[in-house]
């Protein structure tokens, strides 16, 4: 756990079970021991402070908050206890990214699968499924349902059951604090065992629906399913909307956006009779994709933002090279070097079946068009290499592809001359 984080009902710091005037580990084992042996949790571990957390849109609004639960951090010590046996027992799909070992943001390849068709003129649809409020809409029925699918043992499940009967919250706010009310679905926004339960639902309920690596991408809630044939998708998608249904979760269709290479391609595809929107680029994992490949609108809203840091505005008439300087950051062009060379490594280090290693080598049947095509991904990263002089056997050396690849150094020399 971090130091300084916000304390839950029984008021003890994160930096306390850190201390090093006393011993934590040896207090926490003997408490836990106890805890299973009377399998009874403590009163404040059922109760929780439910904290508003503006996202984006309207403050007004109250569907623009994330709703976030302040728990004991003991408590969160024993989930992460549970959390571990259970992670040693499910075998997830390989079309997960999120809150999986050796997985992230990063590993979604739907970027290089625009890349692929658009170099071989073939067209994909794709569907970016948004569900509303996924984390609080888990029944528990779900989830005992979830983990019995998983195979694990009923003690484990028992225990889980534990820590989630009885719940009780109330909602802090500027406003004031509500009166305690009872929870009796969903999972806890901001527990330690939650992300865990909320991958084994999905993964439980949609496991015949996924699709191979890259056509089907799950990061916890947020799913991409892809397509070369805009009928088939708008199949896929129904399927997972009636799906979701079934198991008390929902799909929000306004919030649902479809995506296409195909610039033929005028119409959306439907959802219970409703037509998606349709975008050309999508904020997809916090990375912007564009329909035509292209990075521009990522890079200026890297810009943007590094501009906002610095209090500066277009008003102000400051070129962004001045900002970097003063900032001590590289160069975008550096930046962008550095992030491939770093993504290839990590490719490499992966498994045969993990997500980033199927999308890196997955091709797409069809021919170049003529003339000169846009740069590959692929054929960049060759140049990069070169640049930095490594070869990719040294990518297992985790330390020595560091320190030989990393340009983009905050301030570099050319900046502090």
């Amino acid at each position: 756990m971090r130091p300084g984080k916000a304390t839950g009902p029984d008021d003890v710091a994160a930096d306390l079970c850190k201390s090093m005037l006393w011993y934590p580990a040896a207090w926490f084992a003997k408490f836990f021991i106890q805890v299973v042996a009377e399998k009874n949790v403590p009163e404040c571990w059922r109760q929780s402070a439910t904290t508003p957390i503006w996202k984006k849109g309207s403050p007004a609004g109250c569907s623009n908050y994330r709703p976030i639960r302040l728990l004991s951090h003991s408590m969160k010590i024993f989930e992460r206890i549970v959390d571990g046996r259970i992670r040693d027992i499910v075998q997830f799909s390989s079309n997960h990214c999120g809150f999986v070992a050796g997985c992230g943001t990063v590993d979604a390849t739907a970027r290089l699968l625009l890349e692929k068709h658009r170099e071989k003129q073939k067209p994909v649809h794709i569907a970016f499924l948004e569900l509303e409020k996924a984390f609080d809409r888990v029944p528990p029925e779900v989830i005992w349902y979830a983990v019995r699918h998983h195979g694990v043992p009923e003690e484990l499940i028992e225990w889980v059951r534990i820590l989630y009967s009885c719940l009780k919250s109330q909602v802090q706010a500027a406003a004031g604090t509500s009166m305690e009310f009872p929870i009796s679905v969903g999972v806890h926004q901001g527990s330690a065992l939650s992300p865990l339960l909320f991958v084994v639902v999905m993964d439980a309920i949609t496991r015949d629906l996924q699709k191979l690596v890259s056509w089907t991408l799950l990061y916890a809630d947020d799913v991409m399913l892809a397509s070369d044939d805009k009928d088939e998708l708008a199949q896929e998608v129904q399927a997972w909307c009636d799906r979701l249904e079934r198991f008390g979760l929902r799909l929000n269709v306004k919030k649902t956006e479809y995506l296409t290479t195909d610039v033929t391609e005028s119409t959306s595809i439907k959802v219970n009779g409703i037509g998606l929107p349709r975008t050309s680029v999508f904020k997809y994992l916090g990375s912007a994709v564009a329909s035509d490949g292209n990075l521009m609108t990522e890079v200026n809203s890297r810009t943007k933002m590094l501009r906002w840091t610095a209090g500066v505005t277009r008003m102000d008439r400051i070129r962004n090279d001045a900002i970097r300087q003063k900032i001590g950051v590289a160069p975008i062009a550096d930046k962008m070097l550095d992030a491939r060379l770093r993504w290839y490594a990590h490719v490499l280090r992966g498994k045969e079946d993990s997500v980033r290693k199927i999308g890196l080598n997955f091709e797409v049947i069809g021919k170049q068009p003529r003339g000169r095509p846009k740069q590959r991904w692929s054929k960049k990263l060759h140049m990069d290499l070169k640049v930095a002089g490594i070869h990719p056997d040294l990518a297992l050396d985790r330390e020595r592809w560091r320190h030989d690849t990393r340009i983009a150094d905050t301030a570099t020399k050319r900046d502090r001359r």
